[in-house]
């Protein structure tokens, strides 16, 4: 049944064999008498559809041959219907089948004649082809006056709207032509393939080995996509595009017929892929296989999807109709590129053509889809050179066009904003084309505003260096800067600036004594202060202006004056505070006498909130305190004298937390008495009441904890502080141990912490003895070891009383922000040094903002966000900074939002002597 299939040109694998029961419900197609041809049903017309013929008998029957032949008539118009572009069907009649070649049906006016004839209905020879001839572009015999291109378009609308077919590269005489004009040779797509013919072998290995080149031309050009790695690519189906098979099979795919198709298969690629094994030419030679031809079918196993779509008809990307739908559109695509170029190396330099071909390079891509990377490239490439050879005419053009611009700013700065148009087509142009307009563009700009420039600069240079002349200068400038800021770019007016900047200095400069003269005349008053300070930023109106440094020269007395001011204020409090002394001194001397004349003295205790700037006592010299001989004496006495920029130690370390712990223990159990003893607690610790032990003996870990009184007592206050201190060292304690691990010497590490917590608790001990319970040395590094705990600023060793920084706004002066970009910057880079995984990028710091501030309108809180390197990459973070008294206290980053990290000592130090001052 197979042999008899492939005889009548029929495919075993095409064959739709379709139930009667739905061909009943078919439509009809034709119909003459009894006799009818159903419609096949839909979707199953595919390259060889099966059509049944309703009748008395068969219409193959010799009586019924009338009836045949205005079938055959009527065939291709309801083929048109049902199975538009169908040329071959099997009519199944009766018990006989017969294969019918289905006629075109006629075109109502064809715009071109056919690329090439219609093939003889019997299967065509293989045989070499001739060259291609050169390709002739079809056109209308009367151009149309304009030089528009046509867009890559799949059609061309001629008169009437009628859409007429692309043109096509035609190997037969062509239909009226026009030759075009060409100033650029454009190149030819679609040249003849350079593969062997398939006529040209014998030899059946030689036909495999032209076959295969012929397959193996598909895989050149673009890389492979990644879902095609292991399966045949569509874009194989170049090599059924007429070039290479004019070469090897000397026809057009889709001149092919299905009879064809298959003896190709069974004849040429049978032997390749081991269908069929020839016979040996040689007389008595030994029978086996031939090794070559099993070389050749290892390598066209690959491609066996390909051959067996192709000329077997099978479903796929490779079937006959969209092999042919695709070198159909592979064809018009080709004309069409190769029309596009020739178009446009005749195109004239005007912008309207510029931009058609400008959008035409654009659209390649797109519009020329099924060419290979290599000929889009080539398409791409033409339009750049001729967009290169056209943009300098039209440049030039324009140019000439704006000479004529009439003189002025005004018109100056109309036909910059219009330069903007003529761009696209400087960026076509060469750099030295490109560059030398450019020179030629800035002259004729500098021609224009030459004139009212110079009157402008006469005017800034007759500018009296005078109070009143400053004011002067700087509406000339907002004048100037209306005028020009739009033409900053040229030179002339880059020289204008540079003369502003130098004339301002001058009138700046002379009008200094007369401003400073003023100063010294405003009272030392918040008010007048402030006053003074807006005429100054009248004056100075913009950053740029504030940065120079004449505007430091006329801030220096506004300074002085605010000093002035600071001292008064100074004095005033210290006033307050001796008044306040001596009435306390007054309540004590007033106090009853215990026996032997002395003072009732009652035990001392630092007052909740307690912010004094002296020590209890009297007046407290270097010489109240004393850590001499201790292991930390350094950072005692820095503690003591109120120097906390030199302490390396950091209040949420875990050895601060267990030395604040140790100095309380000292304390309560030497100075007892002194602690308020109505208000005094017992400090407590945890202490492990059982065991866990598994089954075979070994002690898991303590199974319950319990907490028990040291029968040592703290004042409530300062005890406080150490549960908050115990509480955040737990919280970092996961922290902590991972650092300690990340070291070299885990071991070591541990060690060292434990004999510091030994000589931390011997230091504590021994410095309440050598001072004394009551001594107001202790009682001061009492206060300041609080105030390091609570991230406080200290109370410093020699002040005589209370002193206002630059972050206490003065009476009637609003506070002025500091740069807080600057300080988040240097606050996280210090923290960053401790973080065990993270890397913090330099300068990352972004969105910084002040969210609260307090009553004097000094940040409470400032958030800001940050960019770190981690375990997934470079990430976001984000950080909040609290205020306490003005002064950074607490940083609160995003990953430990409840835990306080102690700004660095120097840089808050920094910041309270307005060492971020705003520029």
């Amino acid at each position: 049944m197979r042999l008899a299939a492939l005889r009548r040109g029929v495919s075993l694998a095409s064959v739709v064999w379709v139930p009667l029961a739905l061909l009943a419900q078919s439509s009809e197609l034709w119909k003459q008498g009894n006799w009818a041809l159903q419609s096949p049903p839909p979707g199953n017309c595919g390259s060889l559809p099966l059509l049944q013929v309703k009748g008395p008998g068969s219409v193959f029957d010799p009586p019924n041959s009338a009836v045949l032949a205005d079938l055959e008539k009527a065939l291709p118009e309801a083929l048109a219907k049902a199975c538009p572009g169908t040329r071959e069907v099997v009519l199944v009649s009766g018990r006989s089948r017969r294969l019918v070649r289905v006629q075109r049906a006629a075109a109502p006016a064809p715009a071109a004649p056919p690329a090439q004839s219609a093939p003889a209905p019997a299967p065509p020879q293989v045989r070499e082809a001739a060259p291609p001839p050169e390709p002739v572009v079809t056109r209308r015999e009367s151009p149309p006056a304009s030089n528009q291109l046509a867009p890559l378009q799949p059609s061309e609308v001629v008169s009437g709207g009628t859409p007429a077919p692309p043109p096509v590269i035609s190997s037969g005489p062509p239909a009226r032509t026009v030759a075009v004009p060409s100033s650029t040779h454009a190149p030819t797509l679609g040249a003849r393939s350079e593969l062997p013919s398939l006529a040209s072998v014998h030899k059946t290995e030689d036909k495999c080995e032209v076959l295969l080149k012929w397959l193996e031309s598909g895989k050149s050009g673009d890389p492979a996509p990644t879902a095609y790695r292991m399966a045949m690519r569509p874009d194989m189906q170049r090599i059924f595009r007429d070039e290479p098979m004019n070469a090897v099979f000397g026809t057009t795919y889709d001149a092919t017929e299905n009879r064809w198709r298959l003896e190709m298969h069974e004849k040429a690629f049978g032997p390749c892929i081991g269908m069929v094994q020839p016979r040996a030419n040689v007389p008595f030679a030994p029978r086996g296989p031939n090794q070559t031809l099993l070389q050749y079918a290892q390598q066209f196993q690959q491609y066996r999807q390909v051959i067996d779509g192709a000329f077997l008809g099978q479903p796929g990307p490779f079937e006959p109709a969209a092999l042919s739908r695709y070198v159909q559109q592979a064809r018009s695509q080709l004309a069409l590129a190769n029309q596009t170029m020739i178009a446009a190396g005749a195109a004239r330099p005007d912008r309207q053509t510029f931009d058609q071909l400008n959008a035409q390079r654009q659209a390649v891509p797109a519009q020329l889809s099924l060419l290979t990377a290599t000929e889009k490239s080539q398409v791409t490439e033409f339009l750049s050179q001729r967009l290169a050879a056209i943009s300098s005419p039209i440049a030039d053009e324009w140019l000439r066009g704006a000479s004529s611009t009439q003189k002025g700013a005004a018109s100056a700065k109309v036909l910059n904003s219009q330069f903007a148009s003529i761009t696209p087509v400087l960026t076509a142009m060469d750099a030295p084309a490109r560059t030398a307009f450019q020179d030629r563009y800035n002259h004729l700009i500098e021609s224009l505003i030459a004139e009212p420039l110079q009157s402008d600069i006469a005017k800034l240079q007759s500018v009296q260096p005078t109070l009143s002349g400053v004011l002067e200068i700087a509406g000339w400038k907002t004048t100037f800067d209306a005028s020009y800021r739009d033409l900053r770019s040229f030179a002339a007016v880059r020289a204008a600036e540079h003369e502003y900047t130098q004339n301002r200095a001058r009138v700046l400069t002379g009008a200094l004594p007369a401003w400073i003269k003023q100063v010294d005349t405003i009272p030392v008053d918040g008010a007048a202060i402030t006053a003074k300070r807006r005429d100054m930023e009248i004056l100075f109106p913009t950053q740029e202006d504030r940065s120079s440094p004449v505007f430091s020269q006329y801030e220096t007395p506004l300074r002085a004056k605010e000093d002035q001011l600071r001292l008064r204020v100074e004095a005033e409090l210290r006033k307050q505070q001796q008044e306040a002394e001596a009435a306390a001194l007054r309540n004590q001397q007033a106090a009853p006498q215990a026996p032997g004349g002395q003072a009732v003295q009652p035990a001392p205790s630092a007052p909740k909130g307690q912010l004094a700037r002296a020590g209890a006592g009297g007046p407290i010299t270097a010489a109240s305190f004393t850590a001499a001989g201790l292991n930390h004496q350094d950072i005692l006495t820095n503690i003591f004298t109120g120097d906390f920029d030199k302490i390396e130690l950091k209040s949420d370390d875990l050895s601060f937390a267990d030395t604040f712990g140790q100095f309380l223990t000292a304390f309560g159990r030497q100075c007892d008495r002194y602690l308020p003893q109505d208000r005094k607690v017992e400090m407590t610790v945890q202490v492990c009441t059982s065991r866990w032990v598994n089954g075979y003996g070994a002690d898991r870990g303590c199974a319950n904890w319990e907490t028990q009184g040291t029968g040592v007592y703290a004042d409530p206050e300062l005890y406080a502080v150490k549960q908050k201190l115990d509480m955040q060292a737990a919280m970092d304690a996961p922290k902590t141990v991972l650092k300690m691990l990340t070291q070299k010497d885990p071991l070591s590490g541990m060690m060292n912490m434990a004999g510091e917590a030994m000589a931390s608790s011997a230091d504590m001990t021994s410095l309440v003895a050598k001072n004394g319970c009551a001594s107001p040395g202790l009682k001061r590094f009492e206060e300041n070891f609080t105030r390091f705990a609570l991230n406080k600023q200290p109370i410093r060793l020699g002040e005589s009383g209370p002193k206002l920084s630059p972050i206490d706004p003065l009476p009637g002066i609003p506070f002025r922000d500091q740069n807080y970009t600057r300080l988040m910057e240097d606050l996280i880079s210090d923290q960053a040094r401790s973080w065990a995984m993270n890397r913090y990028r330099a300068g990352s710091v972004s969105g910084v903002s002040v969210s609260t501030r307090d009553a004097k309108g000094r940040p409470a809180k400032i958030v800001a966000n940050y960019t770190f390197d981690g375990f997934n990459g470079r990430s976001q973070g984000s950080v909040a900074l609290t205020f306490g008294d003005g002064q950074p206290e607490c940083m609160y980053f995003h990953d430990f939002p409840a835990t306080c990290r102690t700004p660095n000592r120097r840089i808050v130090s920094s910041y309270e002597n307005g060492g971020y001052q705003l520029q």
